[in-house]
């Protein structure tokens, strides 16, 4: 369980495991503070896997978080640019509708002039 932990000591690297075995050879494999050591490294070891499962984890929710922010963008700005041809529309609409509306005056306004100057000819 400690083989992939690397340390330095006096300037060579070596694994937390081989590192205890020296200890052990040294101290002796039942002397009570080389046990307590290797308890003390073990979990510290799975504490250090627990927390790297943990950021492995956060890691692929950040990416798939990420992915989610880049689809709700996407989404917004085909929304935003689907307002904008909505929005071109209607006030093409409104254009047309205005000149025909501005039309339909001018012909009211010839009618009523044209009914008024009918009514004077006939009062004559």
């Amino acid at each position: 369980m400690l083989h992939g932990k690397v340390t330095i000591v006096d300037g060579t690297h070596v694994t937390l495991e081989e590192r205890m075995t020296w200890l052990e050879a040294r101290a002796g494999k039942d002397d009570e503070m080389i046990r307590a050591l290797r308890d003390a490294v073990t979990v510290n070891v799975q504490m250090e896997a627990a927390n790297s499962r943990a950021l492995k984890d956060h890691a692929e929710w950040l990416v798939a978080h990420d992915q989610a922010l880049i689809r709700s963008r996407e989404e917004m700005i085909r929304s935003r640019e689907e307002m904008i041809r909505s929005r071109e529309e209607f006030d093409r609409r409104m254009q047309a509708h205005d000149r025909r509306m501005q039309a339909l005056d001018e012909r009211i306004e010839k009618l009523v002039s044209g009914i008024g100057e009918f009514i004077r000819r006939e009062a004559k």
